[in-house]
């Protein structure tokens, strides 16, 4: 017998017995499935009994708890009843006793109302002596009201009058301030006036000065001839005032005097012409320190370095050298006169004049004749050799 029909063999054989082990489980599970049905069976029987007892014992414990509360209404009615007499009774008693309320109320009630018509009929009389009393207080009001408003009207009459006198002295004072002031322009316009003809004065004493110093050492004739037509030329404007021709004038007469010194001919008697010049220059400065509020030196220094900088240096030496008639420079002087002007005549801080103002004219044309008259220094003379004597 070959292998594979040995195989079949016990394939065959194993078939059959799954067949067999096949049905006996299906037999074994029929029985379990039968034993099940009956035991559920009895079991839905007898639950079904329990629940139709549990339902009759129910019913029986219903009916007993309906009648237990029939009962409990019954005797509750009752006593209802019976508290329904006990409320009558107590309406009844508080009908009477709310009558007799009333009744004492309207007597209270009663004796209120007169007690008011009497408390009345008092504050009706005490009104009518109020009212008396207050007719009798407004009469005295209204008098003293009147007599008040008298004396108003006349305390109103006089400070009437008073205002009105304050008035006319306002006016008057107003009238007499305009009159000073028209008075003060007058004044500075008869300042100014008098400065111009001072100017003019000023403009002719220099031509005179330039005058006297050609007189003093002329040139020989045929010589200087652009010395003497300085003169001729610098005559002063024929109405005594300033005019454009100054500055031409000026310019003329320091040609002049320029002209004099460039000969070397200068002498004590020009020196002295220059000393009388820083003296007049030096009062004019004193003059213009004192009108305008005389500051001291140091005020002018810091007024001088407020005004135009650091670079505007006026120590104390240099303004004493100024007002006591010694030489300054043309800077300093007209930063120190340009200072002293930044006060008013009343000492009041004002704006300083322009450098090129025609205020500093008169000043710049004395300094240049100061300066023109102004002695040079004496230079030493070079040594002169002795001469060779003649040989023997």
């Amino acid at each position: 017998m070959s292998t594979a029909e040995h195989v079949g063999d016990q394939g065959g054989a194993l078939t059959e017995a799954a067949e067999e082990h096949l049905k006996g489980a299906q037999a074994k599970a029929t029985h379990t499935i039968t034993k099940i049905t009956a035991e559920v069976g009895k079991l839905l029987t007898e639950a079904q009994q329990q629940a139709h007892n549990t339902t009759a014992d129910a019913e029986a414990q219903a009916d007993a708890m309906v009648g237990a509360a029939r009962k409990e209404a019954d005797r509750l009615v009752s006593e209802a009843n019976a508290r329904v007499g006990e409320i009558e009774a107590l309406h009844e008693r508080a009908r009477r006793e709310s009558a007799e309320s009333m009744k004492s109320t309207g007597y209270r009630c009663d004796a209120l109302i007169k007690a008011a018509e009497e408390q009345l009929a008092k504050a009706q009389a005490k009104a009518g002596e109020l009212v008396s009393e207050a007719n009798s207080q407004a009469g005295k009001v209204r008098i003293a009201a009147v007599k008040k408003a008298e004396l108003l009207l006349k305390e109103a009459e006089q400070k009437k009058w008073a205002l009105v006198r304050e008035a006319e002295e306002l006016k008057e004072e107003a009238i007499r301030e305009a009159r000073h002031t028209v008075e003060e322009g007058r004044r500075e316009l008869e300042i100014l006036m008098r400065r111009r003809e001072d100017i003019s004065a000023e403009i002719s004493r220099v031509q005179d000065v330039l005058e006297a110093l050609e007189s003093f050492e002329a040139p020989p004739a045929g010589k200087g001839n652009g010395v003497k037509e300085a003169p001729a030329a610098s005559a002063a404007p024929s109405d005594g005032e300033p005019s454009e021709a100054q500055p031409r004038l000026h310019i003329k007469a320091v040609t002049a005097v320029n002209a004099t010194q460039s000969d070397g001919k200068s002498s004590e008697g020009g020196s002295s012409y220059y000393e009388d010049e820083l003296r007049r220059m030096a009062g004019r400065l004193g003059q213009l320190r004192v009108e305008r509020g005389n500051p001291s030196m140091r005020v002018i220094e810091a007024r001088a370095k407020q005004l135009f900088g650091e670079k505007a240096v006026l120590p104390i030496a240099t303004q004493s050298a100024a007002f006591n008639a010694k030489y300054v420079g043309p800077d300093k002087l007209m930063w120190l006169v340009r200072t002293l002007l930044s006060w008013d005549e009343y000492g009041e801080e004002c704006p300083p004049p322009d450098h090129r103002s025609d205020q500093l004219f008169e000043w710049r044309a004395q300094w240049v004749l100061v300066t023109k008259l102004r002695p040079p220094r004496r230079r030493r003379a070079p040594a002169t050799p002795a001469p060779d004597s003649p040989s023997g």
